[in-house]
């Protein structure tokens, strides 16, 4: 599981063909915004995306991948006026901002965040789910060693029990703080011995 939550494996899984089709799409893409600009971008560059840089490509007509991005940006986008769909209208029209191109890339992060938490949950229903009460209890348990001085103080003194049905959650947690701790604990590029 260690592995296949490896935080440069799913950068190279996920993020990287995501941050693909962006950079290929603002090169390419009409970014000037008007209302219309502003939906054929969004249904396009999903549409990409689903066709193009998901583990399960999906080829669906352009209309429902312009849906599809609107309920991503619906349920993630944090803007600079407001959030959520509108939020992405009122940052893609405000000459302030870096309009479109701004919006795709947010759409991006959001879609990344979306896949990743899918990922996490496939991982989940194969390798924890199916393990009885006592196995998961008893991965909590090493986990929450590995990571109990990383948790809130009201976390800590939890029983594993508590955290059976969360496992990737704390594997997480265990793999991004020793990639820190390994990131502070390695000698500088130029430091001399």
């Amino acid at each position: 599981m260690a592995a296949l939550l490896d935080e440069d494996r799913m950068r190279q899984e996920i993020d990287q063909p995501i941050d693909d089709a962006l950079e290929e799409f603002v090169q390419g893409g009409e970014l000037a915004y008007s209302h219309g600009a502003f939906h054929r971008a969004i249904g396009s560059f999903m549409h990409a995306i689903l066709e193009k840089a998901l583990p399960c490509p999906r080829v669906v007509p352009i209309s429902q991948a312009h849906d599809e991005a609107v309920a991503v940006l619906e349920e993630g986008y944090l803007g600079t006026h407001a959030n959520g769909f509108y939020g992405a209208v009122m940052d893609a029209a405000d000459p302030s901002q870096a309009g479109i191109p701004l919006v795709l890339a947010r759409l991006a992060e959001s879609t990344k965040r979306r896949q990743r938490r899918t990922y996490v949950r496939c991982v989940a229903a194969r390798h924890v789910d199916p393990g009885d009460w006592r196995t998961r209890c008893a991965m909590a348990e090493l986990l929450l060693e590995r990571c109990r001085e990383w948790l809130p103080p009201e976390m800590q003194s939890c029983p594993p029990e508590q955290f059976a049905d969360d496992v990737c959650d704390l594997l997480l947690i265990d793999l991004g703080t020793n990639a820190q701790v390994q990131r502070v604990a390695a000698p500088a590029p130029n430091a001399s011995l």
